[in-house]
């Protein structure tokens, strides 16, 4: 199976919507991930 990952800032909601609506979904979550706020990351994940 070949898929396709990418992280987005937890509080970014139109990117998160953006991407499920193009068939990603979220899988887990990196904490602390941005350094300049320490946001978590969401880690999406798309089959291809």
């Amino acid at each position: 199976m070949i898929g396709i990952t990418l992280e987005v800032r937890a509080g970014n909601k139109k990117a998160l919507n953006l991407y499920e609506s193009i068939g990603f979904k979220q899988e887990g979550i990196r904490p602390e991930y941005y350094s300049d706020t320490k946001e978590n990351a969401i880690i999406m994940w798309k089959n291809l």
